[in-house]
C-alpha cells in the first residue's frame, strides 16, 4: 500500500528539550543503567554459581570425568545420565555466557544513551540559536523546499539532517566538529578525554567484534593517549564491576560538562537556572556519597566556569567541593577551600527566614549531617516547623565541616514550591562550632 503522505519524511515532528532538561534526563537514564547493574549482577552471580555447584555435584556423584585425547576435551557420560547431563550442562554454560555477555550489554547501552543524549542536545541548541544552521552546508532542492508545508517545518528538516551527520562520526570527529561549530575549546584540560576514548572504542569493540581487540582499537586508543600496554590484538575484554563503574563516572561527567559549557554560552540568559540545574546533580551525588564524581564536577564547577549567577550559589559550590574532599577523607583540602572564603557576610540562622535555605536542606544536606544529630537541632527544628525531626537509620555520622555558614543548597522545584507556602515566622540563631 503506498505512502499515503509522502511528505511525512521531510516534515519531522519537531521533539527537543531545552539543554538543561537534556542533561538532567541523560543523569537520570545514566543511574538507571547503574542501579540495573547494581541489582543483576550480584543476583546473576549467585544463580551461576548455585548452577555450577549443581553442576559440580551432578558430575562428582555420576563419577563423570573430564577427558582430553588428541587435543579434544570430553566428559565421559554414562547413556543413562546423558540427558541429565546435557541439561545442566546447558544451564552452566547459559549462565557463564550471561555473566560476561550482560555487563558488555550495559556498556553499550551507556555509551549508546550519550550518543542519545547528544544529539538532543544539538537539536536544543540549535533551537535556541537558529542562525547556527547559517553555517549548514546542507542543501534542500527545490522540489524538497515545495514540499515542506512552511518554514519551520523545512528548519526542522535541516536541524535532523545535520545532527544525524554529527553523531554517525567518530566520538573524537564529534567533538572536533562541535569545537569548530561552536567556537569553544572543550578537551583542553579534560583529564579524563582518554578515558572517554576507550570506554567509547570498548562499546565499538563489543558490537562489532563481540570483544575481540582491533587494530583500529588500539590505533584509536593510542592516538588520543589512552595507552593500554596490556591489551594485545586479537585478546578479548570484557567488563568488570570496577571497569564498569569507571565507564558509567567517565560518561557522567563527559555529558555534565559539555551540556553545561554549551548550554552557558548559547543561552547566557538562563545562567541562574544552569547553576541550579548543575548544583542540584552535585548535591544528589553528595547525598548518594558518590564522592570522586561529586568533586570532579564542583572542580569544573568551581574552577572552570567563571561566571555564576550570584554570589551565594559560587558559595554553595564552594561549600559542595569542600563536603567532597571531606568524602573522600581529604580533609586538609577542604579545611583550605572553606578557610580562603571571607564568610564574614554570611547568613547563620536556621529557619523559615534563613536566606536561600529550606527544610528539605536541613533534612537532607551532608553539611548538615553530623548537626543534624545534636539537640541544638533537634530542638530548633521542632520550635520551627513544629514536628521532631527523624534521623535516617542505618546511616553513619562524618564529620561536618565546622566552619562553614549554614547555607543550603538550591532546591528542586517540587522543593521550591513547598518552600514558597510556607509563612515567614521565626528563626533560630545557631554559632560556629569549635
Amino acid at each position: 500500500m503506498p505512502d499515503e503522505n509522502p511528505k511525512a519524511d521531510k516534515t519531522p515532528t519537531k521533539k527537543w528539550f531545552s539543554p538543561g532538561r537534556c542533561v538532567s534526563q541523560f543523569v537520570d537514564q545514566l543511574n538507571a543503567l547503574k542501579r540495573t547493574e547494581e541489582l543483576v549482577m550480584p543476583l546473576l552471580v549467585s544463580v551461576s554459581n548455585k548452577v555450577n555447584q549443581e553442576f559440580d555435584t551432578f558430575l562428582k556423584e555420576g563419577g563423570i570425568e573430564f577427558k582430553t585425547e588428541e587435543n579434544r576435551g570430553f566428559f565421559n557420560v554414562p547413556l543413562a545420565k546423558v540427558r541429565r547431563f546435557e541439561k545442566l550442562k546447558k544451564r552452566a554454560t547459559s549462565y557463564s555466557i550471561a555473566f560476561n555477555q550482560t555487563p558488555a550489554s550495559l556498556l553499550v547501552a551507556l555509551v549508546s544513551r550519550y550518543d542519545a543524549f547528544l544529539g538532543q542536545l544539538l537539536r536544543s541548541l540549535f533551537y535556541i540559536k537558529p542562525e547556527m544552521l547559517n553555517q549548514s552546508q546542507r542543501a534542500i532542492s527545490f522540489q524538497q523546499l515545495v514540499d515542506f508545508s512552511d518554514m519551520s517545518a523545512a528548519r526542522d528538516y535541516v536541524v535532523e539532517k545535520e545532527v544525524e551527520s554529527v553523531i554517525r562520526e567518530s566520538h573524537p570527529k564529534q567533538f572536533e566538529w562541535i569545537e569548530n561549530r561552536f567556537d569553544i575549546p572543550l578537551r583542553k584540560g579534560l583529564v579524563s578525554w582518554p578515558r572517554f576514548i576507550e570506554v567509547t572504542e570498548r562499546r565499538n569493540l563489543f558490537v562489532h567484534t563481540a570483544g575481540t581487540i582491533s587494530s583500529q582499537y588500539l590505533e584509536v586508543c593510542k592516538k588520543h593517549g589512552a595507552v593500554c600496554e596490556e591489551a594485545k590484538l586479537g585478546e578479548t575484554l570484557t567488563v568488570t564491576g570496577d571497569y564498569f563503574a569507571t565507564a558509567f563516572e567517565c560518561l557522567f561527567e563527559i555529558g555534565v560538562k559539555l551540556g553545561h559549557v554549551l548550554w552557558r554560552k548559547l543561552a547566557p540568559g538562563d545562567l541562574e537556572q544552569a547553576d541550579q540545574d548543575l548544583n542540584d546533580i552535585c548535591f544528589e551525588l553528595l547525598k548518594d556519597e558518590e564522592f570522586s564524581l561529586a568533586k570532579e564536577l564542583l572542580l569544573f564547577a568551581n574552577e572552570v566556569l567563571k561566571k555564576h549567577s550570584s554570589n551565594l550559589m559560587r558559595r554553595v559550590f564552594l561549600i559542595n567541593l569542600a563536603l567532597a574532599h571531606r568524602g573522600l577523607q581529604e580533609k586538609d583540602k577542604a579545611e583550605r577551600l572553606i578557610a580562603a572564603e571571607d564568610w564574614s557576610d554570611s547568613v547563620r540562622s536556621l529557619g523559615r527566614e534563613a536566606k536561600g535555605i529550606h527544610r528539605v536542606g536541613y533534612e537532607t544536606w551532608p553539611l548538615f549531617k553530623e548537626f543534624r544529630g545534636t539537640s541544638r537541632f533537634q530542638n530548633a527544628f521542632r520550635d520551627i516547623y513544629g514536628e521532631d525531626f527523624e534521623m535516617e537509620a542505618g546511616i553513619g555520622q562524618t564529620p561536618a565541616l565546622q566552619n562553614a555558614p549554614l547555607v543550603s543548597p538550591i532546591t528542586n522545584t517540587t522543593t521550591k514550591k513547598e518552600a514558597s507556602a510556607e509563612p515567614s515566622t521565626s528563626s533560630a540563631t545557631t554559632t560556629n562550632q569549635s
